[in-house]
């Protein structure tokens, strides 16, 4: 007995092949790449409060790895800031920017851009 099939060309197999590609990207993939729900911050350097985050005699470096955790806004201390302590409160802000502008207020610092990634540093004179 013979084998009886539909042919497929090019051209039917073409429209085929973009309803295949346009349920993967429109179904498939956004969920693939969408952002996981964050971890619930469990462990902060400082005191967390409703509109707040309370420091008492924190590195500084530790209290920008707060600031991380609770924005996503990463910075960096230069080596003579990172070990400098912070005493204080610092308003929550779902702009990182603002808190770690605070913090560098604060502490007579400067925020500033050092190459690709922001840095608290000595104020320049």
């Amino acid at each position: 007995m013979k084998a009886v099939g539909i042919p497929l060309g090019r051209r039917a197999l073409r429209p085929l092949l973009v309803a295949v590609t346009a349920f993967i990207v429109v179904a498939l993939l956004p969920h693939s790449i969408a952002p996981s729900a964050q971890p619930a911050i469990t462990q902060l350097h400082g005191q967390q409060s409703d509109d707040a985050v309370t420091y008492d005699n924190i590195p500084v470096a530790d209290v920008l790895d707060d600031v991380a955790r609770l924005t996503g806004f990463r910075a960096v201390a230069f080596p003579g800031v990172a070990g400098r302590r912070f005493t204080g409160s610092l308003a929550l802000d779902p702009d990182g920017s603002r808190m770690a502008a605070s913090l560098a207020g604060k502490l007579g610092l400067d925020l500033r851009l050092a190459g690709p990634h922001w840095a608290l540093a000595d104020e320049m004179r």
